[in-house]
């Protein structure tokens, strides 16, 4: 089981990561917003600034998804820790040591049961003799 001060010091971490991703956010949102109001207004003039305009908003969109993803996964850690769930296991509910948890602050399982997971999950389907 974490001691206080141990949850203390991983809750301001995710605490202070999340103001940093909802910053970047807006800020990339912002951006995006600006460049959509530039090629409405013709500035993309051939085929080929149109191919890497729609490459570039992809490329800004999925690190847009990754920012929305790693705040839903603080605000999981958030909401158990208010909870009294975090630092447990999702799996075998054994407790997750401090170091895992400092590496790895939204972590759901512990070492074991995550190379569990990753081994059975991970790598398609692959078949057995």
């Amino acid at each position: 089981m974490l001691e206080k001060g141990e949850l203390q010091t991983l809750k301001a971490g995710l605490m202070q990561r999340l103001a940093l991703l909802r910053q970047q956010l807006g800020e990339e949102v912002a951006a995006q917003t600006n460049e959509r109001y530039r090629n409405l207004a013709g500035e993309v003039t051939d085929a080929g600034d149109e191919a890497v305009g729609a490459e570039i908003a992809g490329i800004d969109n999925a690190i847009i998804g990754h920012h929305v993803d790693d705040v839903r996964e603080i605000e999981g850690a958030l909401a158990r820790m208010a909870e009294g769930t975090y630092g447990r296991c999702h799996d075998c509910r054994a407790d997750i040591n401090y170091a895992r948890l400092r590496a790895y602050s939204t972590c759901t399982r512990c070492e074991r049961c995550q190379a569990l997971h990753e081994k059975t999950f991970a790598g398609g389907q692959h078949s057995s003799l």
